[in-house]
């Protein structure tokens, strides 16, 4: 519904058609928000040939996803939005990116913080200059690797520019964390050097250190950017706080978690400018988001193997889909972020 609802604000989306295995919701979503056609059966809904410019798959990664992925590529579909994580292994990750591609369908994988104000004002602190240059990049979350790490290094990637890494040396864990539908290592260190010279330090997991006075662990998500002229910070459902190079406060404001609102918009505005505009690259484009799972996947192989790990990646190993084997899973927490 929220994926709906983000859109439906923007004014350039209409609701042409609903797919659901439940009928009772089926038919409650569209009762709510006035959908023209449901089907129980997502394929009979593309043999139907609806016009249908943008599908939202928003099942959990462990069902249906790179299968759906390929039948709407297949189909037609100009605009395919998933889920993080896109997939629960690397290969699958790959594969959904590649069939996308090759169909001429843009896949937006939603990292819809991006799109929120306090995340913005830390990536416009970083592009404009006001920090100098950048040194370090520092960032926690209390979910697993693929739970909200991928959130994490796409942040990164995001706010420094668009930046890519080079190279992963990381420590995972063996236990396995959120094992119904996030399986990965319960906590991962990671220090991850990019392409523009920068070094991030990660603390992904349960173990990573805690922001006080939150109502939800999943709010123990932040990020700390160091440069030569300053330093800036954000921490979910918190805010966004910059200061100068002595140690002054010179900008804040207070960001409370928007429930997937204003970076949900964001993220349908930008489909709907990919689509009117050929050479338009939507920041949460398939191949971005392939990048920040390959980091994952790097940290997995980099614990296992004991070594740095440098990008591109092969694709002859998928270590993080083993790792469920290494230990007993744990059962997944409360719903997150």
């Amino acid at each position: 519904a929220q994926h709906w609802v983000a859109a439906q604000r923007t004014g350039l989306f209409e609701l042409t058609a609903l797919a659901d295995i439940d009928q009772a919701k089926l038919e409650k979503f569209a009762t709510d928000h006035g959908a023209k056609t449901t089907y129980t059966d997502y394929r009979a809904m593309f043999a139907a040939k609806p016009t249908l410019d943008v599908l939202h798959i928003c099942t959990q990664p462990n069902v249906l996803r790179l299968e759906a992925v390929r039948d709407a590529a297949k189909a037609g579909i100009t605009a395919i939005v998933v889920e993080k994580p896109m997939a629960l292994d690397y290969q699958e990750a790959a594969a959904m990116e590649k069939v996308c591609r090759e169909a001429g369908a843009l896949l937006v994988i939603n990292h819809q913080k991006r799109g929120d104000p306090d995340w913005m004002a830390l990536r416009q602190a970083v592009t404009s200059g006001s920090l100098g240059k950048i040194t370090m990049v520092r960032a926690n979350c209390y979910g697993n690797l693929i739970g909200q790490g991928t959130h994490l290094f796409d942040m990164a990637m995001h706010v420094m520019g668009d930046a890519k890494p080079l190279n992963v040396i990381a420590a995972c864990d063996p236990t396995v964390g959120m094992a119904e539908f996030h399986p990965a290592p319960i906590q991962s260190v990671a220090e991850v050097e990019f392409d523009n010279g920068v070094r991030g330090t990660f603390s992904i997991g349960e173990r990573s250190p805690q922001v006080p006075n939150e109502s939800t662990v999943w709010f123990n998500f932040s990020m700390e950017v160091f440069g030569s002229d300053g330093s800036a910070r954000v921490v979910l459902n918190q805010g966004f706080w910059r200061w100068d190079k002595a140690g002054n406060l010179a900008d804040s404001f207070a960001q409370k978690w928007s429930g997937q609102g204003q970076g949900q918009e964001q993220l349908s505005r930008d489909i709907a400018t990919a689509l009117s505009d050929p050479s338009f690259k939507h920041p949460q484009r398939g191949e971005t988001a392939l990048l920040s799972f390959a980091m994952v996947e790097a940290c997995c192989r980099s614990s296992v193997g004991g070594k740095v790990i440098s990008f591109p990646l092969s694709a002859d190993q998928n270590v993080l889909a083993q790792w469920s084997r290494r230990s007993q899973p744990q059962k997944a927490g409360a719903a997150h972020v």
